[in-house]
This record gives C-alpha cells, sequence and structure tokens, in this order.
C-alpha cells in the first residue's frame, strides 16, 4: 500500500481539548461543538449516571477516569466465625485517585451545558497526558475499527493513522490524544464495533475463521505473500485520506472522519528469497553479546547465507573462522556509535580494520559537525577515509598484478559506507549529507546506527530509523539509482553487492534502524534501499 495524505484533526483541538478536560464553571457549546470534539476528549471521562430532570432535558455525570475505588473488609463483628462465614463477605470502598467531576446537561437539539462537580473546585489532579495513556480516544476508535472491516490489516492501520511517518503528523496525533495508538487498540477497536452476523443472530458463535472472513476479507490481495520461496509484491490500494475538518466552531455537523480506498494499478514484482537474503547486513553490534551469542550469530548468517555479518572490530577474528566457509562478508565499524571521534582514530581504525580483513566498512559521521553545519570538515574527513580504502586497493592490485599467479583471483576494493544518524538531523542536513556523499562517490549511505534514540516529549527515548520519507528523501538526492524489477536483474545486483563492487555512477542506499520483518525489508527495497541492516 502507498499512503498519499494523513488524517487530519481539527486545527484547535489540542486547545479543545485542554478546555473539556478543566473545564469553567459552565460551559455552554453547541450540538455541533459537542459532536466535533467531544470524541477526541471522551477517553478522559467516564459516565457514573444519566436520568432526565424536571424540565424534560438529559443529564450525564460524568467523573475522571482515573478515579477508583479501593476495597476493604469491614471490622469484625465479634459474631461467632462459622455465623459470620454463612453471611456474604461486606466491604467498604474508598475513593482513590481523582475526584474531578462534572455534569453535562443536553437542551434538546441544540445547546449542550457543561458544569463542574460542587465538591471539585480544584481541577484534576492528574494530567491529560495520563487520561491518553489509560485510554484511546472514541475518534480514533471508530476510525481504526472501519479500516480494519475493509480488509486492511491491523498493523497497517495502525501505522498510517498514527502517522508514523511524518512528524508533523504524529504531532497532529499527539495533540488529538492518539500518542499512544498501538496494535491492541485497534484489535479492541474491532471487537468493540463488531456488527452481529447470522450466526450472532441465530445464537451460533461464530467460529475463528468468520471472524476472519468479516474483518479480513478484501478484494484485493494482501501486500506480501509467500509462495514457493518466492516473494511475490502486490499494491493495488492507494488509501486516501479526506480534507481537513472545520478548523473552528461551525453551524453545520461536521462530516464523520473515514478513510477511504482508490483503486489503482496492479505492479507485481517476484523476488526470491536467497536474493533478499543478500540484501541483509546482519548487525551484531550489540555490546552486551557473550562470545557464545556472536557465534551463534555468526552461524546464522551462515546458514541463511545474509549479505554481510556486520560485527565491532574486536570480534573479526571470531567472524574470519566463523564464515570461512562461506560467501558472507565481513564488516565492521568505525568511530561507531556516536562518531564523536577524531579524524585521525577514525583512520587508525580503518587500517587497522584492513588489516584484520575487513572486506566492508561503516563509519558513522561527526554528528555535531553536522548538526553544526560544518560541511568542509565532514567532506574531509570522509575524503580521507575513502582515500585510504581506495589507495589500499590500488596497492593490493599492484601487487596481484606483479607477484599473484594469473589464476587468482582480483582482490575486491572494500566499500565505505557513511551513517548519517538521520534520527538526529533536519532535512536539510540529510540533503546536504547526501551531496557530499554523491561528489565523493562513496558506495554506501546509510540513514542510522540503531542506537540513536532520541528523547520525545513523553520522556522516552525510541529510534525511529528507517522511514519511508527518509529512504525517500535520501534516494531522490544521492546519485541516480533505478530499482530493478526482474529476477534477473534483481539477481546481478545482489552479485554486484555480495562482490564487493563499486559503481561509481551511483551511491547505493542502505536502510538501517527499525528494520525488523520481512514487509519492512519489502519496504525498503521498494524505496530503492539495496541493503538493510537488521
Amino acid at each position: 500500500m502507498t499512503f498519499n495524505s494523513l488524517y487530519e484533526f481539527p486545527s484547535d483541538v489540542k486547545a479543545k481539548r485542554e478546555l473539556l478536560f478543566n473545564p469553567c464553571d459552565h460551559l455552554t457549546l453547541s450540538r455541533e461543538q459537542w459532536d466535533l470534539y467531544w470524541p477526541y476528549i471522551d477517553n478522559a471521562w467516564s459516565r457514573s449516571a444519566s436520568e432526565t430532570n424536571a424540565k424534560g432535558h438529559r443529564v450525564e455525570y460524568y467523573r475522571c477516569r482515573q478515579w477508583r475505588k479501593e476495597t476493604h473488609p469491614l471490622p469484625s463483628s465479634g459474631e461467632d466465625e462459622s455465623v459470620q462465614m454463612q453471611k456474604r463477605q461486606k466491604v467498604v470502598r474508598h475513593a482513590l485517585g481523582c475526584g474531578m467531576k462534572i455534569l453535562c446537561t443536553h437542551i434538546g437539539d441544540g445547546e449542550v451545558i457543561i458544569t463542574r462537580g460542587k465538591k471539585c473546585p480544584g481541577g484534576h489532579i492528574d494530567s491529560l497526558e495520563d487520561a491518553d495513556r489509560a485510554k484511546l480516544p472514541s475518534a480514533f476508535v471508530k476510525v481504526a475499527a472501519a479500516e480494519v472491516k475493509k480488509g486492511h490489516k491491523v498493523a497497517t492501520v495502525a501505522h498510517v493513522v498514527s502517522g508514523a511517518d511524518d512528524p508533523e503528523q504524529r504531532a497532529a496525533v499527539a495533540d488529538a490524544g492518539g500518542r499512544w495508538l498501538s496494535r491492541q487498540d485497534v484489535h479492541n477497536a474491532v471487537a468493540k464495533y463488531k456488527k452481529p452476523s447470522i450466526a450472532a443472530a441465530s445464537g451460533r458463535r461464530r467460529t475463528r475463521l468468520e471472524e476472519s472472513q468479516r474483518f479480513r476479507a478484501s478484494t484485493s490481495p494482501s501486500p506480501t505473500i509467500i509462495n514457493n520461496n518466492n516473494i511475490i509484491i502486490n499494491t493495488k490500494n492507494t488509501i486516501s485520506f479526506p480534507p481537513p475538518l472545520p478548523p473552528s466552531f461551525s453551524t453545520q455537523a461536521p462530516p464523520t472522519p473515514t478513510i477511504t480506498t482508490t483503486a489503482a494499478p496492479t505492479t507485481t514484482t517476484i523476488v526470491s528469497l536467497p536474493i533478499l537474503a543478500k540484501m541483509i547486513d546482519y548487525s551484531i553490534l550489540d555490546p552486551c553479546l557473550t562470545d557464545n551469542e556472536i557465534s551463534m550469530a555468526l552461524a546464522l548468517c551462515a546458514k541463511y547465507n545474509v549479505a554481510t555479518a556486520c560485527i565491532t572490530p574486536p570480534s573479526m577474528s571470531e567472524a574470519r573462522l566463523g564464515l570461512s566457509h562461506t560467501t558472507v562478508k565481513i564488516c565492521t565499524v568505525i568511530g561507531f556509535p556516536h562518531g564523536t571521534s577524531t579524524t585521525a582514530s577514525k583512520l587508525f581504525e580503518a587500517n587497522e580494520a584492513i588489516q584484520f580483513g575487513a572486506h566492508e566498512i561503516e563509519m558513522v559521521i561527526n554528528i555535531s559537525k553536522a548538526r553544526s553545519h560544518e560541511w568542509t570538515y565532514i567532506t574531509d574527513e570522509i575524503r580521507q577515509v575513502n582515500s585510504l580504502l581506495l589507495n589500499h586497493h590500488h596497492h593490493n592490485q599492484q601487487q596481484h598484478q606483479q607477484h599473484a599467479p594469473t589464476s587468482t583471483p582480483t582482490p575486491k576494493p572494500i566499500p565505505l559506507k557513511v551513517i548519517f544518524e538521520t534520527d538526529l538531523l533536519n532535512p536539510l542536513q540529510i540533503t546536504q549529507l547526501c551531496h557530499i556523499c554523491s561528489s565523493l562517490k562513496i558506495a554506501y549511505a546509510v540513514t542510522s546506527t540503531g542506537f540513536g534514540y532520541v528523547k520525545r516529549v513523553n520522556g522516552m527515548y525510541t529510534t525511529q530509523g528507517a522511514t519511508k520519507s527518509i529512504l525517500t528523501l535520501m534516494r531522490q538526492t544521492l546519485l541516480p539509482s533505478t530499482t530493478s524489477t526482474s529476477n534477473s536483474t534483481a539477481a546481478a545486483a545482489a552479485e554486484s553487492n555480495s562482490n564487493n563492487v563499486i559503481n561509481v555512477n551511483k551511491v547505493e542506499l542502505k536502510a538501517s534502524g527499525n528494520v525488523i520483518s520481512l514487509d519492512d525489508l519489502i519496504r525498503a527495497k521498494a524505496e530503492g534501499a539495496s541493503r538493510v541492516g537488521t
């Protein structure tokens, strides 16, 4: 699937959520305003009761969702123990958490009047973020359930609705209360908005097959199908989203937010699993790995015949022994993972890696210099390391021509892979780095290390890695590379990569960071990546 745009929310949804989370003593909303904004804040409130007052108006009582009761046994009455055992065990309940309450009075089909509870002068003791973490607003729940019902996968719906590939969309989702949206929330949404089927109407419980046919069936094939050791990639539907909801209060009811699908031409690419395996640089860079775990990882690389085993310099001797009988190459890292080493240190590490027998070398740029726009420093550092590898290759070629027998294979060049750490850079900085790598004819440009964690708004440290937007930006900026669509072309590209043949007419793209599944690998390949780090 390809995604044209992202679901858009009312522009002032953040302010209106804050207003409805901590309402004033007397707040009046029109029916349109209530219908538009309440689905984005109903996760913070739990309706405790409702009634019709003397004037015939519907009155609803809400309390903060963070309020709860704690149960304690009543003190002993002194009766005989056998008599107490026969009686129902009574308990006393004490209120805990936030005691905030509101009363919503619906005046026919017109206004909704919200008043604060009489014993709640101080407002909430928790925050709106706590409410978002505890429960998802119903606006997200309905959209997610509708899309799964159309046949889209749960993971895909969670990915697109949360705006995982767009920082601006993620910020809008957080403002609307969907920061903590997960796959489990989408599963729960599907279960909540099920409609009774014929089986349910007849009193018979639906089987799992019927459930699957109801909520997973689709007229289009799934994006990825594994068949006879081949990968069949189908792209048929494009998800498009509606125009923005009214940015301010309106006298007309807003349209219901839905996601629609429009037909698009079908493109099919068949790639064998061995070819995909030759796209993988298997990462063995975790500093906590034991010797036994490293040996197991190397055995895994040999079993599936991946492109390279990416390993730390101290473990290269073990990698040479473990992979000597295979075509798996050894890749090591320098200036890893923060890139703060001096240029001289990186040159020393690169020379040492050459002596240890590295087939490929990955280098982390000086991220601080890139963020400071010191492009001369960055260019000079990359040029020096790349020149060292090229000079070593030329020297080996001369030695081979003078002394080696004719039947001896010609030495292969050592490709340099330059790691950007895109999570810590903005698009302009990433673009400039792509131009530098293109001008120096570097073998590979790599998205990230997988260790570039960024502190988010919620205080958690996460890394995004090779997102669709980053891969598209880098592939469009680097020296041109056409994406192969046939088996023969893909096989030639994989063989070229595995043999370490550097094409000076293009800079290859490596997607690294959060590439953890087959679908992730296929998406990266579709965006123009010829290698993935996982």
